[in-house]
């Protein structure tokens, strides 16, 4: 019994990932001086791929390589933060 416990809870979403409610997010962009508190909830993911819009808002690039076929004027791209993407050894693992 108490390994099916276990399980189930191992399958569960963690509490401690979802963003609390009127919760801030905090970073540090570029020259380690500026900071800049996002609410949670108006944080919004997107391919880097894809046309910027006029209601993106700040653009900000969480990789470590720059993205193949993609010039770095048609990214539009306000801030590139390498240093909190996953390590190479993490992506050459994930594949």
């Amino acid at each position: 019994m108490a390994q099916r416990q276990k399980a189930r809870r191992r399958h569960r979403w963690p509490g401690s990932r979802k963003p609390a409610r009127g919760s801030q997010l905090r970073a540090r962009i570029e020259d380690g001086v500026t900071t800049h508190s996002i609410p949670a909830g108006h944080l919004r993911l997107k391919r880097v791929y894809e046309p910027a819009a006029s209601e993106d808002g700040v653009r900000i690039l969480v990789d470590r390589l720059w993205p193949r076929g993609l010039s770095k004027a048609d990214a539009a791209i306000d801030h590139w933060i390498k240093e909190v993407a996953p390590s190479t050894e993490l992506r050459q693992w994930f594949g």
